[in-house]
């Protein structure tokens, strides 16, 4: 018992400074959004976590302007348990996004047959958390944040 109690005192700090690199990333990329992500050199990761880091143009909608896309992988799994781990990684994140965006609107979470999502609104950026999963003879879960300008 006190192996267990001395070993939660020490993981705390460790998860702290994780979380807080985590918010601080995202918040860095949030506020970049408004020049379509040009401050951010290419090839820093900036979300503690990620598996993979990628800028992209998103197409118009409603014949709106093209829009700057920051996109992060934050899981990847095709292993038996991905489906499990995804589960608290997707609620994990979730906690994150709006502990590090107090100001930010959320909205609902969604689903479809794919997996689930949820944004954040702010004044020029929309966070968007996705998880999709993939069943069948090859099934796969992954989750991404995004990033996206609102210009």
């Amino acid at each position: 018992m006190r192996r267990l109690a001395l070993l939660t005192i020490l993981l705390a700090p460790i998860t702290a400074q994780a979380q807080d690199a985590f918010c601080n990333g995202l918040r860095q990329i949030v506020q970049a959004a408004a020049q379509d992500f040009a401050e951010l050199p290419q090839g820093t990761h900036y979300l503690h976590g990620s598996v993979n880091e990628r800028r992209a143009v998103a197409p118009p909608v409603q014949g709106g302007p093209p829009r700057a896309v920051y996109y992060a992988v934050m899981l990847r799994d095709n292993s038996p348990r991905a489906f499990t781990l995804a589960d608290g990684h997707m609620r994990s994140l979730q906690t994150d996004i709006t502990r590090c965006l107090p100001q930010a609107q959320a909205s609902g979470v969604g689903s479809n047959d794919r997996g689930s999502f949820q944004t954040w609104t702010l004044e020029r950026a929309v966070v968007g958390l996705r998880r999709e999963d993939s069943r069948g003879f090859a099934s796969s879960t992954e989750i991404e944040v995004s990033i996206t300008s609102r210009w």
